[in-house]
């Protein structure tokens, strides 16, 4: 037996018989996201009364108002705020509903950050992502 174990320990050592390659380096180009967003697209809700949209000034005076409060977090690209009637591919559910788009996934987390919850009147704002492709198609739900 101690001969064995004498004779075992001259022997070179085994090569490993499956080396697991080593990960590939991580990719650089795009610097990490903290974002939890998916989308660019988001949905304000609570924050439209029907007497905002009932002219055509009061409308446009809600327009202006959201966009220079919202881009404060971002590059604003586009705002929609559907109103009565709606036409297609907009939903009667879109009406009372803010659309933003922005710039980057940051922009709209950032915006998502600082205006959900925020009191609106009586209402409490709710802030929900929005898919970019059907807002690309106009199609408003």
């Amino acid at each position: 037996w101690v001969a064995a174990v004498a004779a075992a320990a001259a022997l070179p050592p085994l090569p490993p018989t499956a080396a697991v390659p080593p990960p590939p380096p991580p990719n650089n180009t795009h610097p990490p996201s903290n974002s939890s967003l998916s989308s660019r697209i988001l949905v304000l809700h609570n924050m439209v009364q029907d007497d905002d949209l009932a002219t055509d000034e009061d409308y446009q005076a809600l327009v202006s108002e959201v966009r220079d409060e919202c881009a404060k977090y971002g590059t604003l690209r586009s705002v929609e705020i559907p109103r009565r009637p709606p036409r297609p591919p907009v939903q009667p559910s879109a009406v009372g509903k803010i659309y933003l788009e922005y710039g980057t996934l940051e922009e709209a987390e950032r915006a998502r950050q600082e205006l959900s919850g925020r009191q609106f009147g009586d209402a409490v704002v709710q802030v929900t992502p929005y898919s970019e492709v059907e807002y690309g198609m106009g199609k408003l739900v």
